[in-house]
Parts: structure tokens; C-alpha cells; sequence
């Protein structure tokens, strides 16, 4: 049995991580795991998704900070160097996906689906995506759901 609506497009993120972040003593971000990632480099080179998870002083341990997408180093290097020395225990994930005319499709339908603490502004309503996605995401980022898909009804009475 097909639980699929035909118009619907099925995407798989296998997420790869956790690469840690520390600060030395000057507050430079440092993150050995991520010098010796081939994926990194290969997300050096081409769009992908992210995922950031820490602890946060109100929310709690291991919250999913913010999801975005982007080049690693142009996009994570502006957030280690400004809004995440806030927070602690920091652990990057990364997927990058095959095809990546979906990608800022598939950046909304993951922050309106899991909402991230920093991406509150993304949350206020169901986007409006270019096609229906299903997105089965595998791998290793734990507070990302399993599957999430923008034809499902939740998404349209939230």
C-alpha cells in the first residue's frame, strides 16, 4: 500500500555528525572533528543543511538551536562567531542532500516542522513550498523526526 500522495516529492537526508564545538581561551571556535570530515568537505563545496543542537538556558539540555542551510564554513563560521558563544555543549549535524533544487523547500518544511530556538521567525505559518515534500531523515541527528512531510494534515491545523 502506497502512503503517498502521487504529488508528492520523497527526499533522503542522512545526517552525519556530531562534530563538538569548544571556545579556547581567547573565545575562537574550535572543532577538530569537523578538520577531518570528508563530508565537511564536500559541504565546503556545495549547499547543504545543517542542524545545531546545545543546551540552553531556558529551554534545556540538547535543544535543537537552529536549523539553516548554506556552505559550512560561510554560514557556521558567522554563527560560532556571534549568537551560539551563547550557548553550551554545542554539536553541529550535516546533510547534504543529492538534489539541491529543494533545498530552501527543504529548510522550511524542517524548521515549521521541528521549530528550532533560533529560527522562530520561520514558524508562524505553513510555507509555502515549490512541491510537496516527504523527508525521511537518517543518519545520526537525534532531534531531527524521522519522517516529516508537508502533505500531512497536522501541518495545515497547527
Amino acid at each position: 500500500m502506497n502512503f503517498m500522495p502521487k504529488n508528492e516529492k520523497l527526499v533522503v537526508l542522512e545526517w552525519e555528525g556530531p562534530f563538538r564545538v569548544w571556545y579556547d581561551k581567547d573565545q575562537n571556535p574550535i572543532c577538530k572533528e569537523m578538520e577531518n570530515c570528508s563530508a565537511l568537505k564536500d559541504f565546503d563545496n556545495r549547499d547543504g543543511l545543517y542542524a545545531i543542537i546545545g543546551d540552553h538556558h531556558v529551554h534545556g539540555l540538547r535543544c535543537l538551536l537552529y536549523i539553516g542551510k548554506g556552505r559550512c564554513n560561510a554560514r557556521l563560521g558567522g554563527h560560532l562567531d556571534s549568537w551560539l558563544r551563547r550557548e553550551w555543549n554545542i554539536e553541529i549535524y550535516i546533510a547534504v542532500p543529492e538534489d539541491r533544487h529543494f533545498l530552501d523547500d527543504l529548510e522550511k518544511l524542517l524548521i515549521y516542522s521541528h521549530s528550532p530556538i533560533y529560527c522562530s521567525k520561520s514558524v508562524s505559518g505553513m510555507p509555502m513550498l515549490s512541491q510537496n515534500l516527504r523527508i525521511w531523515n537518517v543518519g545520526t541527528c537525534n532531534r531531527i523526526l524521522g519522517e516529516v512531510s508537508s502533505c500531512h494534515p497536522w501541518y495545515y491545523h497547527r
